[in-house]
């Protein structure tokens, strides 16, 4: 490393004349690739300089530091032209480093524009981070004494254990202990097996998401046709479009109706299958493209994925909330864990979904079974609403006409057309036996069929 101008590293990236023609094409659709390249360069580093400009921040400025002081200076820099810069792990860091090394009286400095630091130690040394093109997130560290060095950590977390280490002293990230505390309380939970009496309707609720998908992607007991798998054992699912028929999926059944096997055929021919096993009638393992465990406390039901997944599933006072902690999604070092939250209540006639602060609903003309149906659908994260009309045609056949409403659209336009049209058939036992999905710019309709395999 040199010492006497330090940069701070960025994370991040026939035969002879037709040859003697391709090559001059190459060479020079090459020249224009370069070319093209340089000059897209330039605008944007033009662009990142209008922008510094425009915020009163022209770049760069050189700021220096007087020894005698420790100095932490914490380098969160990212384009001058990104909206929302997040700076989530440089203020974390910052209220470590204030919080373990306050006797020493530091220089504690969050650094978010592209600048040049100089130190004022026997070595004059410059740390540049005014590269407009790059971005720089990391620590330097100075004792503040004419004969040190600056030091530089590449990263945007440990810096109060780096410190610690270069002024032998035992210091400890706070947010370390949390994550490891949290873990063991969530962990504490493999193995657990003590249901109650409303596991096996939160892990039946659990397993219908996969079964719905194999049908009409919705829970179609909302709009007054029930699922019925008695006696049934297996059930194969066929899908045609056009003249094209191919396998779709399919579901099998043990005699207590709990799905043991669910399997679905991609577009490329391969199948992807989940196998449940069950302890006392209820879900204790399921196998997929990764391992899932169940496990039961009281009131509430938890899923495990292999790489350290949970949620936690209860029941409320009108419905289900889930919260999810994930220790995988941030890469381990960063000591932060992936946390959501929803609950599903319904109340007067609708579901509302929350999650965070998006609230989704779905709210139905009655609840007594009466048809024409109408259901209102609002999602709030993507600010459209959708219209359905459920229609009993026969006691067998049951028709969904669709509208997707966005922001532009009268939603109380009776003019809308059909985005798509669902027909659902049921045969003798009361099974779904087809279903056809027809979008209005498409010619021909999807077609699944279900033949039905019983004890």
């Amino acid at each position: 490393m040199n010492k006497t101008s330090e940069k701070v590293q960025a994370f991040p990236d026939k035969e002879i004349t037709v040859m003697k023609i391709a090559t001059i094409l190459l060479c020079f659709i090459i020249s224009l690739s370069i070319a093209a390249q340089k000059d897209r360069r330039k605008e944007y580093v033009e662009d990142l300089q209008f922008a510094r400009k425009q915020s009163g921040h022209p770049c760069c400025d050189t700021l220096f530091f007087q020894s005698g002081k420790p100095v932490f200076i914490i380098a969160s820099v990212s384009s001058p032209i990104l909206a929302n810069p997040d700076y989530f792990y440089a203020n974390r860091e910052k209220k470590e480093l204030e919080a373990n090394f306050k006797e020493i009286d530091p220089i504690i400095q969050l650094l978010t524009l592209h600048s040049s630091l100089r130190f004022d130690n026997d070595y004059n040394e410059l740390i540049d981070m005014n590269d407009l093109e790059n971005e720089y997130e990391a620590l330097a560290f100075w004792d503040g004494k004419k004969e040190s060095h600056v030091e530089i950590l590449n990263s945007n977390t440990g810096y109060t254990e780096f410190v610690a280490s270069k002024l032998h002293m035992n210091r400890v990230s706070s947010y370390i202990k949390e994550y490891n505390d949290l873990l063991k309380q969530i962990t504490i939970y493999d193995g657990v097996f003590a249901p109650s009496v409303d596991s096996p309707g939160l892990a039946e609720k659990y397993l219908s998401n996969a079964i719905q998908n194999l049908f009409i992607h919705d829970d179609i007991s909302n709009y007054g046709i029930k699922y019925n798998f008695d006696n049934v054992n297996q059930v194969n699912i066929s899908m045609q479009l056009g003249d094209k028929k191919s396998s779709f999926g399919k579901i099998i059944f043990d005699r207590n109706k709990n799905p043991v096997s669910v399997s679905i055929t991609n577009e490329d021919g391969r199948t992807n299958t989940a196998t449940i096993s069950y302890l006392n009638n209820l879900p204790e393992k399921m196998e997929a493209d990764r391992l899932f465990n169940f496990f039961y406390r009281n009131d509430t039901m938890i899923v495990k994925q292999s790489d350290l997944r949970y949620e936690f599933y209860s029941l409320s006072d009108h419905g289900i909330k889930r919260d999810g902690y994930d220790f995988s999604f941030y890469p381990e070092y960063e000591y932060r864990v992936y946390k959501t939250s929803t609950s599903t209540e319904t109340k007067n006639g609708c579901i509302y979904s929350v999650t965070g602060e998006d609230c989704d609903k779905k709210c139905f003309s009655n609840t007594e079974g009466q048809f024409p149906l109408r259901v209102t659908e609002y999602s709030n994260a993507d600010k459209y609403w959708r219209k359905s009309i459920v229609e009993k045609i026969t006691p067998d056949h049951y028709r969904v006409t669709t509208m997707d409403i966005d922001e532009e659209q009268d939603s109380n336009d009776k003019n809308l057309e059909a985005d798509y049209i669902r027909d659902i058939y049921l045969n003798e036992k009361g099974n779904i036996s087809v279903t056809t999905f027809k979008r209005r710019d498409e010619k021909e309709s999807v077609t699944l069929t279900y033949d039905y395999v019983y004890f």
